[in-house]
């Protein structure tokens, strides 16, 4: 009978444990882009090559910068090997030769491999040949934004620069606006 008790008493307390452990009280959504914007460099000088990568886009199909790929100026002579990952799903995007007539068609539109849409943190690698034959691969992070409610926080955030924000030559032009008032509530 006193083995019974025993067990029934460690059941008991075993039993609150677990509850305890799980009511820690409303479980708060975590948010996808922390570390998104401001910690890495966004232009870019390869010989006499100038880029400039965003750190930031919005694949939402409005038609404002949903596709994330460089700008660069007429210096550039090839961008290869231009690919896009994350440390959870791997290679998401990569195509062996960026058109430089029409970059946007070999940019990435946010979509992982499996064709989910992507959000949050991701990394990027890509070799760029100047017009002297001067050849540098690098890579950098970057953020994909999912038009939510997680994303008012880039109403105010700083350090974060769209496609949209592209000068035309492979550099930003901070004071461009982002065009996204919409995804990021007014």
């Amino acid at each position: 009978m006193n083995k019974i008790k025993h067990l029934f008493l460690f059941l008991i307390i075993a039993s609150v444990t677990i509850q305890c452990k799980d009511d820690d009280g409303p479980k708060q959504p975590t948010d996808p882009y922390v570390g998104c914007c401001g910690t890495e460099p966004v232009g870019f000088t390869i010989g006499n090559a100038k880029l400039f990568v965003p750190n930031a886009f919005t694949p939402n199909g409005d038609g404002i910068n949903d596709v994330f790929f460089p700008t660069f100026n007429d210096k550039t002579s090839k961008i290869e090997v231009f690919q896009i990952s994350s440390p959870e799903l791997g290679i998401m995007y990569f195509t062996s030769e960026v058109d430089k007539q029409n970059p946007i068609i070999n940019g990435w539109n946010g979509l992982d491999a499996d064709g989910e849409k992507y959000s949050g943190p991701f990394s990027y690698a890509m070799t760029v040949t100047d017009d002297m034959g001067y050849l540098q691969s690098f890579s950098g992070s970057a953020c994909s934004i999912t038009c939510d409610s997680f994303a008012t926080v880039f109403k105010t955030k700083t350090g974060c620069f769209y496609p949209a924000q592209s000068d035309g030559d492979g550099g930003v032009d901070a004071s461009l606006p982002t065009l996204e008032d919409d995804c990021f509530g007014n």
